[in-house]
């Protein structure tokens, strides 16, 4: 009789701690679908604008200024749901997990220095496709100027003929750890070859490196 009893306390205990996690998780889905909102606020009317009157023009000024304070908020909102939670898995969340990614990555370099292990963490758990998280990995990499791990960063130096005074971009990979291994670390995590990507930027890949003329762009 006691056992009985036992058994149903312990089983209403689980059930009401249950019952307060799901509770704590829906309110995180909706804090993550606020986010969501104000992350693409001003992001999408800045596209259309900035191809109407120039990315450099007043208007999309204005609209990144105020996009820079709500992307200030949502870091802050979602530093204390990982703080709380951990990162957000789409276990509890679904589909949302991606938004704390896009917050993070659109951080400063300190920002996403500072979550580069949290992120690796949830590509493996397969909360944020790997295709991106191998971007963000190798974006990290490059504002530490290490050498990246999978080859997705482009560098552009601006260069001068000194003869003819002339200015060219200097693009090139940005180096890459143990090149010979690259092409099978971004098959893994769903990539092209590295050949194709240097193609889509008009880089030889048996040189890693292309000159263009440039268009007035400072040095």
């Amino acid at each position: 009789m006691l056992r009985t009893i036992y058994i149903i306390l312990l089983l209403a205990t689980v059930g009401c701690t249950n019952q307060k996690q799901e509770e704590a998780w829906q309110k995180v889905r909706k804090e993550l679908e606020t986010i969501r909102e104000q992350a693409q606020r001003y992001r999408k009317p800045m596209d259309s604008i900035g191809r109407l009157h120039g990315w450099r023009s007043e208007a999309v000024e204005q609209l990144y200024d105020q996009q820079r304070k709500l992307d200030s908020i949502n870091l802050r909102s979602l530093e204390q749901i990982i703080d709380h939670y951990g990162y957000p898995t789409r276990e509890h969340v679904g589909e949302l997990s991606i938004i704390p990614f896009e917050v993070i990555e659109h951080s400063p370099e300190a920002v996403m220095i500072s979550y580069l292990e949290i992120i690796l963490g949830a590509g493996a758990n397969g909360d944020i496709p790997m295709r991106r998280v191998a971007l963000f990995h190798d974006r990290v990499l490059l504002a530490q100027r290490q050498p990246q791990e999978y080859g997705t960063q482009i560098w552009i130096d601006f260069v001068e003929n000194q003869k003819t005074g002339e200015r060219y971009d200097s693009i090139y990979l940005w180096p890459v750890r143990n090149y010979a291994d690259v092409d099978n670390r971004r098959l893994r995590v769903g990539l092209d070859s590295m050949a194709i990507h240097l193609r889509n930027y008009n880089i030889d890949p048996s040189k890693g490196y292309t000159l263009k003329k440039t268009d007035g762009a400072p040095l």
